[in-house]
Order: C-alpha cells, then sequence, then structure tokens
C-alpha cells in the first residue's frame, strides 16, 4: 500500500489538509468536516480521513468532536500541531 501524497488545495485531501490546519490540529469528525467544506457525500471526507491517519502527524481515532462536542465517532487530528 503506497503512502498517502500531498495534495493541492484544490482536491477534496488538501481541502481538509487545509481546515485541520486552519483550526491548530483539534480533533473534527468527518460529518463537520463534510459540513465545513460543503462536500456533496460524507464518504468523501471518510476515504480521505482514513488514508491521512498516521501519516505525517494525523491520527484517526475515536474521540469527542472539537466542532460538535455531542457526539464520539472516528476523528481525524494532526498531533503535531497540538
Amino acid at each position: 500500500m503506497g503512502r498517502f501524497m500531498a495534495h493541492p488545495k484544490s482536491t477534496i485531501a488538501g481541502q481538509i489538509e487545509a481546515l485541520i490546519q486552519r483550526l491548530d490540529g483539534v480533533s473534527v469528525c468527518d460529518n463537520c468536516i463534510t459540513d465545513r467544506l460543503n462536500l456533496s457525500v460524507p464518504g468523501q471526507a471518510n476515504v480521505v480521513t482514513r488514508a491521512l491517519g498516521g501519516e505525517r502527524g494525523y491520527e484517526r481515532r475515536k474521540d469527542d468532536c472539537s466542532l460538535w462536542r455531542h457526539h464520539e465517532a472516528r476523528h481525524l487530528s494532526n498531533l503535531e500541531m497540538n
């Protein structure tokens, strides 16, 4: 399995990375990523966050979402920024 490559900000992956960076690396769930980036399909965020998990300081884990604290789900954060 190949390593996840950096993407320009015009791609969904690039937009998700930029969002996490703008939020100082806090945990954000796929639903909030989908909402914030106005993605048409929630699965788009899921595919990218799964690929980013474990790469370049990103971690995917079960935790409370920093944007919507009322649920627990899989989230992506950047440990290097926290």
